[in-house]
């Protein structure tokens, strides 16, 4: 009974689960924030219940877990459960810590079922033949996956997400499964493993016999190879290539176990090294001839490539407005109603592409500045003091977030550089607007508050990346800082030497998947987060392979 609970639960989370595409509709948990929308409903195609469902089954695999007599509980996951408690109850945004922001819902009873996910897989493992299972459930769950991508880069013509709503993490979840498959079809073997005696083999049955062919295992590779390169990730598609040179090589020279880490670290560097140089040649340090936008006293200065302007506005009353242009010199610029009648426009040919126009917002009214294909909005209160207005329309003052590293390649990476130098720039000096003590670096600011301590009004945000107005950073784009800055160092520091442990291990004991599934992960980790759908997989296969009695331990 309790093996079947198991199965149950790994069936759930490889195949159910990335297959759950349910549309809701909920009241955004962010809109008591002056960053996010104070009125607007989020609507989720994706993580809503995919993630009830998970903790809640998580919960009762606990209980079967928990209730093992012959189960034990070691020091690490103890350590975690306790640091993440920690971490949560310190938090001073505790209901996101609890249930999770509204992009990921990766709250503190998710990142608890992660933990649930790896040790029933590590449980499961240890009866006969049950790894069987778990590799057939992560086939069929990679090649499902795969007809979907396929179908939206083909029919759709759009980048492969899958139903992980990021081309992304899309690839990342494919990467992650594909050395499982490739390693049965190099291996020349089907992933059932021999048994001791022919009596203790199971009989396969119909479509059994398809799934643990060699050859279905190839269309699968063949599959998931075409759905990774429609999705576009280049870092899973890095991975990937690197898992897959190493495991030939490890397969057809079998004596040099000795290199597998040397190796594995020598072409991780040369990897990040080419990714660095192709992405960041691309990178530019600012992306309009704006060099810097601040809210004065008397208007909104604008710091050009050649010039100053200074725009203000006023209203005396509700009939009437007019504005005021000045440049560097203190000087009036006059401006007049473009064609159209829709904006206004300076009668200089050095600023032909600088519009502004007065903007209805409602309750109150305010202008909106146009240049180098950006929109600025601001508006002036009562008292005169001008604010501007982020995607939402909620007035917020502009801040400098400082920083650390990627200057002048803020938009490295697909805007990476922005958001990593600005969340190291939470570590970098107390002075900061909002800084990083020693209580945050040690527990963090809890689980899934990512996007409340990152300076979402940060002016360099709009001047050097095209991240669009609306959008809100939740995510910094890396499961290492992610951890750090939610979790605490002493959590990144316990997940990265228990990482490191597990891939040692599976090295000598010559469990190649373990081994590179877990150099995916770090390899990808350094540019994408953690997401509720891909971390439970991954969890599967390292808990498989951390099992005392797998199968491959009895092949040995």
């Amino acid at each position: 009974m309790r093996v079947k609970i198991l199965k149950a639960y790994v069936f759930f989370t490889a195949l159910i689960m990335p297959l759950m595409v349910i549309k809701t509709t909920y009241m955004s948990r962010l809109y008591t924030y002056a960053f996010a929308s104070p009125y607007e409903y989020a609507v989720d195609h994706y993580l809503v219940f995919r993630t009830i469902f998970f903790v809640v089954f998580s919960a009762i695999i606990a209980v079967v877990l928990l209730t093992d007599k012959k189960g034990r509980i070691g020091i690490v996951p103890v350590l975690f459960v306790c640091l993440l408690l920690l971490s949560t109850a310190l938090s001073k945004d505790r209901l996101l810590s609890v249930a999770g922001c509204d992009e990921q819902f990766e709250g503190i009873f998710v990142l608890l079922a992660y933990a649930v996910a790896f040790y029933a897989s590590k449980n499961l493992a240890g009866y006969e033949g049950s790894s069987v299972f778990i590799r057939r459930m992560l086939c069929l769950s990679l090649l499902l996956n795969s007809l979907i991508c396929i179908f939206q880069g083909a029919v759709m013509s759009v980048k492969a997400y899958g139903t992980l709503y990021n081309p992304n993490y899309a690839g990342f979840f494919l990467a992650v499964l594909i050395p499982e498959v490739l390693w049965s079809l190099i291996a020349h073997r089907s992933v059932i493993s021999k048994q001791s005696t022919v009596s203790e083999r199971p009989e396969k049955k119909g479509f059994i016999v398809v799934i643990d062919s060699v050859f279905f295992r190839a269309v699968v590779l063949i599959f998931a190879v075409i759905a990774l390169c429609m999705t576009g990730a280049r870092t899973a598609m890095a991975a990937a290539f690197i898992s897959a040179a190493i495991m030939i090589f490890y397969r057809f020279f079998p004596n040099r176990k000795s290199m597998f880490i040397p190796c594995s670290v020598v072409m991780v560097i040369l990897m990040i090294f080419l990714t660095a140089k192709f992405v960041g040649a691309g990178a530019k340090p600012h992306i309009t001839r704006i060099r810097d936008v601040a809210i004065l006293e008397d208007g909104i200065g604008f710091d050009m490539a050649d010039d100053e302007l200074t725009v203000a506005f006023d209203m005396p009353d509700e009939d009437h407005y007019y504005f005021m242009v000045k440049n560097a010199s203190g000087e009036d610029l006059p401006y007049a109603e473009n064609r159209e009648g829709t904006m206004y426009e300076i009668k200089d040919d050095r600023y032909e592409d600088f519009s502004f126009t007065i903007v209805d917002y409602g309750s109150f009214k305010g202008f909106l500045v146009y240049t180098d294909g950006r929109t600025w909005y601001f508006y002036r209160d009562s008292q005169g003091e001008y604010f501007y207005l982020n995607g939402y329309t909620r007035p917020e003052k502009f801040v400098r977030a400082p920083f650390a590293g990627f200057e002048g390649n803020e938009s490295f990476a697909s805007n990476r550089g922005y958001i990593w130098s600005r969340t190291l720039g939470l570590y970098s000096k107390k002075e900061g607007p909002s800084s990083a003590g020693i209580k945050e670096i040690m527990t963090g600011s809890g689980p899934d508050t990512f996007s409340t301590v990152f300076l979402q009004n940060d002016v360099n945000k709009y001047l050097l990346t095209d991240i669009p107005y609306k959008m809100i950073i939740t995510r910094p784009h890396s499961i290492y800082l992610q951890t750090v800055v939610q979790l605490g160092l002493p959590i990144l520091l316990l997940l990265v030497w228990f990482g490191i442990a597990l891939f040692s291990v599976s090295v000598k004991r010559g469990d190649t998947v373990t081994a590179l599934t877990l150099f995916v992960l770090f390899f990808c980790g350094v540019f994408y987060d953690s997401t509720p759908i891909v971390m439970p997989v991954f969890l599967l296969i390292a808990g498989m392979g951390a099992g005392k009695e797998c199968i491959e331990d009895k092949d040995e």
